[in-house]
């Protein structure tokens, strides 16, 4: 990899040189910068084990020390984010493959970070929740803050709750849903909400950091809706009076401030929420 930058660095061609230019980090995982003791051990005591890359590993190694010097002063030009993870405990109980000091690349501002784990089980998180998983995830979400999931890794980290599709739960319509909560008065109002928020909606495509802040802002509207108002009042035969009321205090008013950066009005939260009632997420009458 040090090589690979390197040469794009020192490279003519347009081609080689984008590669260097478009890394923005490196990720080092019990990797020996100044080689390891382990290959002294493999060379001197397994004999006829030996190759060309168990030579360049050997500690203090001149090749190595030299390709990593380059590789700081690339970092140094381009600042470079760099992370390094390395092993605590013994592979196999005998030996420590990649030390603390080996792991150090020696660039300013990283330090490494010590994991619980041997030289072949430190890349094996055993869950989402393991220390090198989160860590590394925090790192490159600041590297790159938005990562489309048609181009990303499989799902992301969060299934998608899918708002933006009918469910399957309650397939009335739309007129029907209003009747049967005693607000058939409101049809065409709500009809006319839903249309407005669905078209744009749709235009962005699903895929876009846009259509996220339109998921997001659905996600508030029916855990609000569900904890705030169906719950408690709507179940509970609350009149319409108190129910509108109560919407326009926990789901329009604070929605409508905390997504005004990206320019959601109230008539935005309102639109929104008709879309969801179209959507049969929320329903304004007791089941």
């Amino acid at each position: 990899m040090k090589q690979i930058l390197r040469t794009a660095k020192e490279s003519t061609d347009d081609d080689w040189r984008q590669v260097g230019e478009s890394c923005v980090g490196v990720l080092f995982l019990a990797t020996p910068h100044s080689g390891s003791s382990l290959a002294n051990l493999l060379k001197h005591f397994v004999q006829g084990f030996t190759s060309v890359h168990v030579n360049k590993l050997i500690e203090d190694n001149a090749e190595l020390q030299e390709l990593n010097e380059s590789f700081r002063s690339l970092c140094h030009l381009k600042a470079t984010t760099v992370l390094v993870y390395h092993e605590k405990f013994l592979t196999k109980n005998v030996f420590l493959v990649v030390d603390a000091k080996s792991s150090d690349p020696g660039v300013n501002g990283t330090t490494p970070v010590p994991i619980d784990a041997d030289h072949i089980n430190i890349c094996k998180p055993e869950s989402r929740n393991s220390l090198i998983y989160t860590s590394i995830r925090h790192r490159i979400r600041k590297l790159v803050p938005f990562v489309s999931p048609a181009n990303g890794p499989e799902g992301l980290v969060f299934e998608d709750d899918d708002l933006e599709l009918s469910s399957s739960t309650d397939r009335r319509d739309l007129m029907t849903k209003m009747v049967a909560a005693g607000r058939d008065h409101e049809y065409q109002f709500a009809n006319d909400s839903q249309s407005k928020f669905a078209r744009p909606f749709a235009r962005t495509g699903l895929k876009t950091s846009i259509a996220t802040s339109y998921k997001n802002l659905l996600a508030d509207i029916e855990q609000r809706f569900q904890t705030s108002i169906y719950h408690p009042l709507i179940c509970m035969g609350a009149d319409n009076v108190t129910i509108s009321k109560a919407i326009q205090a926990e789901i329009i008013e604070p929605l409508s401030q905390k997504y005004a950066a990206e320019n959601a009005t109230s008539k935005t939260v309102m639109n929104a929420l008709y879309f969801l009632t179209e959507r049969c997420h929320i329903r304004w009458d007791k089941p």
